[in-house]
């Protein structure tokens, strides 16, 4: 049986209102608190149909778990219940809450989104803005691989189906000056990476790179190498390869 649940949203303005982003900061503040709110009802009202459609299980007692959501962090009760000999939150397992961890699902998806365009670090520190609760980057390096392998196990059906280990994955790492309109700065050195397994005969005395993976930026040595191992791990799964061979002129960075 549907049922519908309700929050108010109240907004008291003040002359100080007509700066417009804090106008805008407090709405925010107030959406997001609605948000949590709303979420917390809800997830009551599913904790009890959950248990309606599971007869056999056992009330023991409501316990309280706190997780950080899209929405900010949350603190909510749900039945803990005995069925088949063993104790456990229906609600956690059905909605796919891993136990004694804080993120909820939403929160891991949003960091993996950041990553694919940003270092572990940034997306850490956007996501700490975007949520409001501390967010570290191990967890979002970590949010990552475990999204990573799930992909694996869906997308890998049956062993014939998995792709097959390179022998060598080369990788050359260079950078180059580019000047600037402005005679006055420095030169912007931007640092570039290509990647490849396989080359193929494009004539005589002629080959070309059949799988090359290229990518550039100006940025610092740790963030660019960040960036680019993400890059080279999905499309040549770097880790699996029988050997890696890394060309490079000597320059430090590189090292």
């Amino acid at each position: 049986m549907p049922q519908t649940i309700e929050v108010v949203v109240r907004l008291t303005l003040t002359e100080e209102d007509l700066e417009v982003n804090r106008l805008e900061e407090r709405v925010r503040a107030a959406r997001d608190a609605a948000g949590r709110t709303l979420r917390v009802r809800a997830l009551e009202v599913l904790d009890e149909l959950a248990l309606g459609n599971h007869p056999g299980a056992g009330r023991q007692r409501r316990v309280e778990r706190g997780l950080d959501t899209i929405l900010g962090h949350i603190r909510f009760r749900r039945w803990r219940v005995k069925a088949q000999g063993k104790t456990t939150c229906l609600l956690d397992r059905l909605l796919g809450l891993e136990r004694h961890r804080r993120a909820s699902p939403a929160v891991k998806k949003r960091a993996s989104e950041l990553a694919s365009r940003m270092t572990y670090r940034e997306a850490a520190q956007v996501l700490r803005e975007e949520v409001r609760t501390p967010i570290s980057a191990e967890s979002v390096h970590g949010w990552v691989q475990a999204l990573g392998r799930a992909v694996e196990e869906r997308e890998l059906v049956g062993p014939s189906t998995a792709p097959a280990r390179r022998d060598v994955v080369v990788v050359e790492w260079d950078d180059t000056p580019l000047r600037t309109q402005d005679k006055d700065r420095q030169p912007v050195v931007v640092k570039l990476g290509i990647g490849y397994s396989r080359k193929r005969r494009a004539g005589p005395k002629r080959w070309v790179l059949a799988d090359k993976l290229v990518y550039g930026g100006v940025e610092a040595p740790e963030d660019f190498a960040e960036r680019f191992w993400v890059r080279m791990e999905g499309s040549f799964q770097v880790t699996e390869a029988r050997h890696v061979v890394v060309k490079g002129d000597g320059a430090e960075w590189i090292r």
